[in-house]
């Protein structure tokens, strides 16, 4: 589970890409592993962080698009933010989230 705000320095393309490689390798698979991310919107205006947010959406679109079935995907992306208190209720056990 990773929870940033939309930016370049947190790695979420960096994280997004490694939960790629180890689907690719077959070292984990959905629906027993999954990645959850919440990306917290962040300097909307700005034309570099549109287009990261169109990469990122891009990416999470693929590795479900290759690697999820119907109503079981591989990542759950959310792109908004949420009240601390409902983020801490999922990060422990992570199947009480949503």
């Amino acid at each position: 589970m990773g929870v940033d705000r939309l930016d370049y320095t947190k790695g979420i393309r960096h994280r997004l890409k490694a939960y790629q490689e180890l689907l690719e390798d077959k070292a984990i698979a959905p629906p027993d592993v999954t990645l959850m991310q919440v990306s917290t919107p962040s300097r909307e205006r700005v034309d570099a962080y549109r287009h990261l947010r169109e990469e990122i959406e891009r990416t999470v679109g693929s590795i479900n698009g290759e690697f999820a079935d119907i109503g079981s995907p591989a990542v759950h992306y959310f792109y908004q933010s949420y009240p601390h208190a409902e983020m801490a209720r999922c990060s422990w056990p992570p199947t009480s989230c949503w």
